[in-house]
């Protein structure tokens, strides 16, 4: 509802009984209101006044109605103007109406009164388009804010990535991550223990987005703190993936953060040339190749973080002198294109044939993608016996 007590009503017309007429019976309802008798003078008293509304009249000397509706267009078109004419000719309507005109009344107006529900309705409507104004520019600052934050915090879990195309030991690493949003629910590590041992992990958490993102960052400070734990002689917990998987499991649930995150978490010996590793419910399984031969490292055990007191199958294994052992997170399934799962597998499993020219060029064309992708991407790789030519 319009506050006439706070409403500046400029009215401009070159007849004096008119503009005496519109201010007396305004001024009763309230309005303040302002006179000019032409164009010209209207615009000084706006430059000056700045109205809520304008009342102007087409034919005038000095200035017409036209070039004032031309002029309040440009420089204030926020401001609802109603011509007030005693011309009814069809393009005089059409000409203000392309103007700018918010309304058009006939002279003579056979009721006051409704010049009064025109004034109201004008006001009415450029209120309403002034906080629409204020909302959009609210939600588009918060929108850039978001963007910004989204980015920053992009920036920080990128940074929380082990170093690519690292070498620990004989052991060569290499991680890639595509995230689906700003953010990604997919994490990798590889890090030296210490004492001949080497850690490594692949993580898909569950949902997109910052949540997700942020439990990532609880994983790394969880691991972190089992690998200074182990530094100070603490704990052995890091050397135990099934140990590892449990203590973490009870506080994913503890702590009430309602994800769960697969995960892959294994270590790598390198006095008994062993890989020990457990498996919580991440898919695709882990594919180990040496030569022309393929094994699948299968799970037994569901995501980590669903169940209380969850206990967690630990397998080992004896690593080749020469081999490929690759993780894929399951958002690399969403893009291959064969229909059914067992064909996506052994899509997988093949590319690790052929000296490693296969996963090369798939590793490599990853990074073309273009397009949104419908899920989070990671892949972890570790590889000994590069040299030899072959997986």
């Amino acid at each position: 509802m319009t506050d006439k007590k706070k409403t500046v009503v400029l009215t401009i017309d070159d007849e004096q009984a008119v503009r005496a007429a519109f201010s007396d019976f305004l001024s009763g309802f309230g309005y303040k209101v302002i006179e000019a008798e032409n164009g010209r003078d209207g615009l000084d008293q706006f430059a000056v006044e700045k109205p809520d509304i304008v009342l102007v009249d087409l034919q005038m000397p000095v200035m017409s109605g036209f070039e004032v509706l031309e002029h309040l267009r440009d420089e204030a078109p926020e401001t609802p103007v109603v011509v007030i004419s005693g011309t009814n000719s069809i393009d005089d309507v059409v000409d203000a109406i392309h103007l700018g005109a918010w309304d058009y009344i006939i002279k003579p107006i056979q009721s006051l009164t409704v010049l009064n529900h025109v004034i109201e309705k004008a006001i009415d409507r450029a209120h309403l388009k002034k906080q629409n104004q204020i909302y959009q520019k609210n939600l588009e600052e918060a929108h850039d804010k978001m963007k910004y934050d989204l980015e920053m915090g992009r920036n920080i879990q990128m940074k929380l990535l082990p170093n690519n195309n690292t070498t620990i030991g004989d052991f060569a690493f290499k991680r890639q991550v595509l995230p689906s949003m700003y953010l990604s629910g997919d994490f990798v590590d590889y890090f030296n223990i210490g004492d001949g041992y080497i850690g490594l992990y692949m993580a898909d958490v569950s949902g997109h987005g910052v949540p997700s993102a942020l439990i990532t960052v609880f994983l790394k400070s969880f691991m972190d703190k089992h690998i200074e734990n182990y530094h100070n002689h603490e704990s052995d917990v890091i050397l135990g993936p099934a140990n590892l998987l449990e203590e973490l499991n009870n506080e994913l649930l503890n702590e009430g953060l309602e994800r769960f995150i697969t995960l892959f978490y294994g270590v790598i010996n390198q006095n008994t040339n062993t890989l020990l590793y457990s498996n919580g419910g991440q898919y695709p399984y882990p594919i180990l190749w040496q030569n022309s031969h393929s094994e699948i490292l299968p799970a037994a055990d569901p995501p980590v973080g669903m169940i209380v007191d969850r206990k967690f199958h630990e397998f080992k294994i004896v690593l080749p002198d020469s081999f490929l052992l690759a993780l894929f997170s399951d958002g690399i399934l969403e893009i291959l294109p064969q229909e059914h799962m067992k064909d996506k597998t052994k899509f997988l499993v093949a590319l690790g044939h052929h000296n490693r020219k296969d996963f090369d060029e798939f590793y490599i064309n990853l990074n073309t993608l273009k397009t949104s992708l419908p899920d989070d991407i990671a892949i972890l790789t570790v590889e000994r016996g590069a040299s030899s030519g072959s997986a």
